[in-house]
């Protein structure tokens, strides 16, 4: 998988076997900026942000990370977010939060509560990403990802939801959802990213205009001038 960035020389790419790595080139002089091991999984969607490239966007069926790239003189790190997706009906997914200290800041009465990881002798990432069984719940399945002129991520999913992701807070916004019975996938595809033009705009001008298709026929026009997107949906 391949992007290239809008603000600078800059090429990523995601291999998959034998090494699984994110590599970041700069094309003008032919060498590789940083790279920077990944999960064994195939990245089927890579974007840079428009306006930064030392931030992109890694994809696939089951995971959305933003990584940012840090630099310190000729030295570059790449720092990976997994962002926190919704469960598949939209919910958000509640973390066991335990706590042994009441407000005033004493022990409860019941003195010293541990988590369920510590319970199951679990420790490191392994106890942290920890969810309890009762607690398990599917998530939503990204199809698509899209930057915008102000460094806002969208992304629309097999279920039919479009998403709005902060870049720099990973917090994600439920903006659209179209769910209709006897027909479970209604995968958002984005046709025009950011870049599409409107009569009476200059040349190469960012309108902020996002048009998405639904399979069930339905298009989604988001505006991203709007601090609130603001969208109109039309039935073909």
């Amino acid at each position: 998988v391949l992007a290239l960035s809008d603000a600078g020389p800059y090429l990523a790419c995601c291999s998959s076997l034998p090494d699984y790595t994110i590599t970041v080139w700069n094309w003008e002089s032919e060498a590789p900026v940083c790279t920077h091991p990944l999960t064994e999984e195939d990245i089927s969607t890579l974007a840079f942000n428009p306006v930064n490239w030392q931030q992109i966007c890694a994809a696939n069926s089951r995971s959305v990370t933003v990584w940012n790239i840090e630099k310190s003189n000729d030295v570059h790190i790449m720092k990976p977010s997994v962002v926190d997706l919704p469960a598949a009906d939209g919910s958000a997914v509640v973390r066991e939060v335990i706590s042994s200290h009441g407000s005033n800041g004493k022990l409860t009465y019941y003195g010293p509560q541990m988590p369920t990881s510590a319970i199951a002798g679990l420790s490191g990432d392994r106890a942290e990403n920890f969810v309890p069984q009762g607690q398990v719940k599917s998530r939503l399945c990204p199809s698509a990802i899209c930057w915008s002129a102000s460094s806002q991520l969208y992304v629309g999913t097999r279920e039919g939801f479009l998403l709005l992701i902060n870049s720099e807070t990973l917090l994600v916004t439920v903006l659209y959802k179209t769910l209709i019975e006897g027909n479970p996938s209604n995968e958002l595809e984005f046709m025009f990213p950011e870049r599409h033009q409107t009569s009476g705009t200059p040349s190469g001008r960012v309108t902020g205009l996002l048009f998405t298709a639904i399979q069930d026929c339905t298009y989604l026009f988001v505006d991203f001038h709007y601090l609130i997107p603001n969208y109109t949906v039309v039935t073909a």
